[in-house]
Order: C-alpha cells, then structure tokens, then sequence
C-alpha cells in the first residue's frame, strides 16, 4: 500500500481524485513552468528558513522520507531537543514537520507548523493533527501543537526581528476537535490511495467547482461552455446535483427547476 504523506492528505480535502491523479498520473494535473506556484514555493521556503532563528540551536534534518525518519530518531537519540524539518513514518503515514521541540518538564514533542499567512486557518489545524497523528503512530509523545504565522501589525525598523515578525500561536486545542474526523478521513484517503485506477465520483464524491477545483477535467467530463455552473448565484452543490443527474448544459434544466428571476434570464 502507497504511504499517505501530509501533503498528500491535504490534496485528499481539497479533492480526493486530485489526490490520486497527482500521486499516480502527475502529469495530467501539475501545471509546468507554472510562476505563480514556483513563487509561492520559494516564499514558503523563505518563510520556514527565517522562522528557525525563533529556535536557536536547533538542528536541521537534511534526509527525506525512510532516511529522513531514521536521522530524525538518530538525531534524537543523540540528544537533540530540537529539529528542523523532522520526519516520521509509521502504519502507512509520513509526516515532516517544521520543527519539533522537546518539553522539558512533560518530557513531550511539541510540533510547530510554520505558515506565510497572518492567522491561522481552518486547513492548518488539520495539518499539525495529521503530524501528531503520524508522530504518535512512530512512537514519539507529542505535547502541544503550533502555529507560527506571520504577525500582521508588525513595523519594520531596521533588521527585521523574527521574535515580532511571527506569532506562535497554540492550536492544541482547536486541533483536537477535529481529531477523529482526520482518523477518519486519514483511512479514506489510504483507501482512495491504493486504488489502481482514478476513483470514480461514487468512490470519493468531491464539492469541487469547475472554476475553483484543482482538475475539473477529471471531475466534470464533457462539461460544456455554458453548464449549470454558470447560474448566477447558484449554490456549487445545487449545480453539483444538477450535474450529477445528466443536466449538465444550461439548457438542459427542467422548466420547473426553481430558478429566481436572474437566473431564468
């Protein structure tokens, strides 16, 4: 069975047939020379570099994925208290963190997710959850979960000072509500995972959007110019209902379908 790894998990929310597609057929999904993607990527890069400077003395993990957990545990088993880019894999899952920090009192693992917004979002929660799940399953006790964010009412005066520039913010408990639907979501995507073939909308209905979803080619078939999506005002997951019976084209709506005025016009 393929490994699920976090960013894998976090394609599954967003589209559970995006993430096969990119695991199995990248290359009818991930756009090349794409600038706008390769910006983010360094941003995101940038943004995780500086916001080590929160954790002096920390070591970095250089290896990745079977090699990145066994230099994770080694590095620890040295006595490192505190890691860069620290991996863990166990039962089907793989995790790297951006950092994890050792609790001196509680003797646990906190991990901090380092992201390029000014707040937390609802997707980040799921992400840090995702890495206590996998840490927990490869047998480390983690304590509390973070997210380290930009700090949006920060003034620039000379050189920039991380300790102002960021926010550590506790999510432990936010995270925690969300708990068993990732356990639960966690197994469906290692299900959708291992399918030899792309899965079906019966096997991992999505709430994409032809305009929004990640590869509208694969969840809208034969989708034509003027289609149901394009009603004004139209909720996605009404148009979706529409789609999914056979009415795809605007005028292949029923005449007694309930439309206001805009929408009839």
């Amino acid at each position: 069975m393929p490994t699920l790894t976090k960013s894998a998990y976090i394609r599954f929310l967003e589209c559970p047939r995006y993430m096969w597609l990119h695991e199995h057929r990248r290359e009818e999904v991930e756009k090349k020379d794409d600038p706008q993607r390769e910006w983010n990527f360094e941003q995101g890069n940038k943004v995780d570099v500086f916001a080590r400077k929160l954790f002096p003395g920390g070591v970095h993990v250089r290896s990745f994925d079977e090699h990145g957990a066994e230099d994770t545990r080694r590095r620890i088993e040295e006595g490192e208290k505190c890691l860069f880019q620290a991996t863990a894999m166990a039962e089907g899952l793989l995790a790297m963190a951006d950092i994890i920090r050792l609790d001196p009192i509680g003797k646990t693992w906190d991990i901090y997710e380092v992201k390029g917004t000014t707040e937390v979002k609802d997707e980040h929660l799921y992400d840090v959850w995702f890495q206590k799940t996998a840490f927990e399953k490869a047998g480390y006790k983690v304590g509390k979960l973070f997210v380290v964010h930009v700090n949006k009412k920060y003034m620039l005066h000379g050189e920039v000072d991380p300790s102002g520039f960021f926010i550590m913010e506790e999510v432990t408990k936010e995270a925690a509500v969300i708990g068993e639907e990732v356990k639960a979501t966690v197994e469906k995507a290692k299900r959708i995972l291992a399918l030899p073939d792309a899965p079906t909308q019966e096997d991992a209905p999505c709430s994409c959007s032809p305009k929004t979803g990640p590869c509208p080619a694969h969840c809208f078939p034969g989708l034509p110019e003027q289609s149901v999506f394009s009603l004004r005002r139209l909720p996605v997951k009404k148009a979706r209902a529409l789609y999914d019976k056979g009415i795809k084209h605007l005028c292949d709506v029923p005449v007694d379908y309930p439309l206001n005025d805009a929408q009839a016009f």
